[in-house]
């Protein structure tokens, strides 16, 4: 059965939430096929490369990967991780993510590359004899030709690492073609993403989200199939107030489920897990390496990789693009490099009057009672529910 004949027969959302809710068990079936499957943590880590090798890339979130504690690490001295990369660890060491032949670890924060580096030290003592190969993939992201030369540099490494993994070549056409592949499932997430900012949009911030994790999950064909199918039968008109959600990534759907509950649709977000995704395309060159670096290079800048000004003027730009009427600022309490972005988005929105709310909240979300008090906060902004 083809891509477009599942969606005819399960429907766009169905296979978007099995997709987002499964990824263990869409690996399994690619595997069941003869194929591998390649873990990814990060958003910055250029999976057409793996695509190209004729592999399937799956980005792994913390919060879908089983409960918390799940799979336990031998005792011993506190790793000081994040919550997040310590379930992640977990999980890859106990052999919780079997469902994997390789993974490569993204340098999209300081705690991945110290999730990298804790891996190591504990693969070289001989602890988690079940750990895949894996490889730590780093991107600089200041605008320099030194940074440009540098992530080529590491591309072209981390190539040569996939051939491994692959046990098979890969040309520039294979490249171009997951290249023109990526850009195609781009545009999709493009037109979507008008839904969402349209008036009234037609697109929920749960489905957007579902739609990014599905998508960073399912082989090419199916998730263009799946964007498709939401294109050709598009979820009716929403009412109620634009927020735009700011802040730590979110790869689980419980916060923006809390906000659009209280009457809020979230038109779009600044974080990994949202727009990001389909913010630009590949740019077209005679190398077809060459512009996939250069997505991901030059590309919206996330928290703590790129210039604080640099990720505030994005992040507030983002909130005039997506007409948002107000920011929700959710920050998880381990992640203090979000947080610092509040002023200067605060002052950049003042003059347009969109006001901009905090929230602090434990990984991973217990209780709704911090998100709803921010929500009523945003109400209150704009002038009460009735306003």
């Amino acid at each position: 059965m083809t891509a477009s004949q599942v969606i005819e027969a399960h429907g766009w959302l169905d296979v978007a939430t099995h997709a987002y809710e499964h990824p263990g068990v869409v690996a399994s079936e690619w595997r069941e096929q003869g194929g591998k499957v390649v873990g990814v943590i990060g958003h910055d880590v250029p999976s057409e490369l793996v695509a190209a090798c004729g592999m399937l890339p799956i980005r792994l979130a913390p919060s879908r990967l089983g409960p918390p504690g799940a799979g336990r690490l031998p005792s011993g001295p506190d790793l000081r991780l994040t919550p997040d990369c310590q379930v992640l660890l977990e999980a890859i060491v106990s052999g919780g993510l079997d469902w994997i032949d390789a993974l490569v670890i993204g340098r999209d924060s300081e705690s991945y590359t110290k999730l990298f580096y804790v891996l190591r030290e504990l693969v070289s003592v001989g602890i988690g004899s079940s750990v895949p190969p894996f490889w730590f993939y780093d991107l600089l992201r200041l605008p320099t030709h030194a940074s440009a030369r540098y992530n080529r540099f590491r591309a072209r490494e981390f190539v040569e690492v996939l051939k491994g993994w692959s046990g098979s070549t890969v040309s520039e056409d294979e490249i171009r073609r997951a290249v023109d592949e990526s850009n195609a499932t781009c545009a999709l997430m493009a037109r979507i993403a008008d839904l969402r900012r349209s008036r009234p949009p037609c697109l929920s911030g749960v489905t957007a989200l579902t739609l990014v994790g599905a998508a960073a999950t399912l082989p090419f064909p199916a998730r263009q199939a799946m964007l498709r199918g939401l294109l050709d039968d598009p979820p009716p008109p929403l009412a109620g107030k634009r927020v735009m959600v700011s802040g730590s990534p979110q790869d689980q759907l419980g916060v923006y489920r809390a906000i659009e509950a209280e009457g809020l649709v979230v038109v779009g977000e600044d974080h990994d897990w949202g727009d990001r995704s389909s913010a630009m395309s590949i740019p077209e060159t005679p190398n077809p390496l060459d512009g996939l670096v250069d997505r991901y290079h030059l590309g919206p800048p996330g928290s703590a990789r790129g210039g604080l000004a640099e990720r505030c003027r994005y992040s507030a730009g983002h909130a005039a693009l997506v007409g948002a009427d107000a920011v929700l600022q959710v920050v998880f309490e381990h992640d203090e490099a979000s947080e610092w972005e509040l002023p200067g988005v605060r002052d950049l929105l003042a003059e347009t009057g969109v006001p901009v709310v905090p929230v602090r909240i434990a990984w991973p979300p217990a209780d709704d009672s911090a998100i709803g008090r921010s929500v009523d906060e945003v109400w209150h902004a704009l002038g009460g529910r009735d306003g």
